[in-house]
C-alpha cells in the first residue's frame, strides 16, 4: 500500500530558474548547479521509487511512504523512502 508519493519540486525548479534570469551573470553557474542537483536527485529518487512500488503497492501489510519531511526542534529532514511492516512491525528508512 502506498501512502505517500514523492512532493512535486517544478515550483522550486521554476522559482530557481527565474532567479537565474534574474541573477547576475556570475552567480547563474551556481543556480543551474543546484537546478541540476534537484533533477538528478529527483532521477534517483523515482528510479528507487518505481521499484519499491513494484515491489508493494499491492501489498497489505507493508505502507510505503515517499519523500517524508519530518521537523525536529525547529529543524526539517528529508527521509526519501519509508517502509512500515504491519505484521513484524518494523520501520525500514531508506535513504
Amino acid at each position: 500500500m502506498i501512502l505517500k508519493k514523492a512532493d512535486d519540486r517544478s515550483q522550486e525548479i521554476a522559482e530557481l530558474r527565474d532567479l537565474k534570469a534574474r541573477a547576475p551573470s556570475r552567480y547563474s553557474y551556481e543556480i543551474q548547479d543546484q537546478i541540476d542537483r534537484i533533477y538528478a536527485g529527483i532521477s534517483g529518487e523515482d528510479s528507487a521509487a518505481w521499484f519499491i512500488d513494484q515491489a508493494f503497492k499491492n501489498s497489505t501489510r507493508m505502507a510505503v511512504m515517499h519523500d517524508v519531511r519530518i521537523e525536529v526542534d525547529g529543524h526539517f529532514h528529508q527521509i526519501d523512502h519509508i517502509l512500515i511492516h504491519r505484521v513484524q512491525r518494523t520501520v525500514h528508512v531508506l535513504e
